[in-house]
């Protein structure tokens, strides 16, 4: 989510970075911004590139990019090493958006497209907005690309690929034979897909899912934990502005029945859909989805079908 231009988030992040450790490539300091959400951060869950100047903050999802680096003049040789690294990525070369242009008429991604028109994504406005795209050559050939974006849409935290065919070549081997495969070094376990929906004041419930295909028919009520959820994402959901129902795989229920009760324990409104063994979200009328999680919050710790 965008705070503010980018010279007053400079100025706010300037003024936060006076002490901290400079000499390291990324930079931990409480986020300025996660006090805009009513929240004081005292994890240092704001990370700044001390070359770049971007930034990104692993709670609230504020990220962008400084007018200047940090000065390491204002910063202490004293304080604490930074942990984690996050970098940006580039796309791939061979990356293609399938929301505009060739990518959205071109024979070659014709049963990209029609993949995701049958996970229930058809809005090509909506494909074009979350910058959707795939790859026909390279190393990702064969696989749509849904990046995870920052607040200000102007860098990738990373992406998540997934074959458009569901039975991969049988010459096809390794990485190549893999359905989902994501960039190497991404550290899945620091983001959500769709973060800014947590900082919407609602009371729509936000649905948890696994994935980003789980996510999207659902848009924009539901956040994707990219397989299980971490203490970051757990951390991160209990900032959610609005109720939130949890949502995983069928074969996962055990997950989501634990990851509810443990926001419910923190004081969160919190509930668990339990799906029929090998069922996926996305399967389940939207409708009746948002009927389920409404009564799981509502009510008892979980609903199912």
């Amino acid at each position: 989510m965008r705070r503010g231009s980018r010279k007053d988030n400079s100025e706010r992040l300037e003024r936060a970075l006076r002490g901290a450790r400079l000499n390291q490539a990324w930079i931990r300091i409480p986020c300025p911004f996660c006090e805009d959400a009513g929240h004081e951060d005292r994890k240092r869950s704001m990370g700044v590139n001390a070359a770049s100047g971007g930034f990104n903050c692993f709670r609230c999802g504020t990220s962008g990019k400084m007018l200047e680096p940090p000065n390491p003049e204002m910063g202490s040789a004293d304080s604490e090493p930074t942990e984690t690294p996050v970098v940006l990525f580039d796309p791939p070369a061979e990356f293609v958006p399938l929301g505009y242009g060739d990518g959205a008429t071109a024979m070659c991604f014709q049963d990209a497209r029609s993949y995701l028109k049958g996970r229930g994504i058809a809005r090509r406005s909506l494909v074009e907005r979350l910058e959707i795209g795939a790859c026909d050559e390279g190393f990702w050939s064969g696989r749509i690309l849904v990046p995870l974006l920052t607040s200000d849409h102007e860098g990738w935290l990373g992406w998540t690929s997934r074959l458009w065919v569901d039975k991969p070549s049988p010459k096809a081997t390794g990485f190549h034979a893999m359905k989902y495969l994501y960039p190497k070094g991404m550290p899945r376990g620091m983001f959500l897909y769709n973060h800014d929906a947590l900082n919407v004041e609602t009371d729509e419930p936000l649905l948890v899912v696994e994935g980003v295909f789980d996510a999207l028919p659902l848009w924009p009520n539901a956040v994707a934990v990219l397989g299980k959820p971490s203490h970051m994402q757990v951390d991160a959901l209990l900032t959610a502005r609005r109720p939130i129902a949890v949502v995983l795989d069928g074969d996962a229920w055990v997950e989501g029945q634990m990851l509810a009760a443990r926001l419910r324990f923190d004081g969160k409104r919190a509930g668990h859909v339990h799906l029929a063994p090998g069922q996926d979200p996305d399967e389940i009328d939207r409708e009746q989805l948002t009927a389920l999680a409404r009564a799981c919050i509502d009510a008892d710790l979980f609903s199912s079908l």
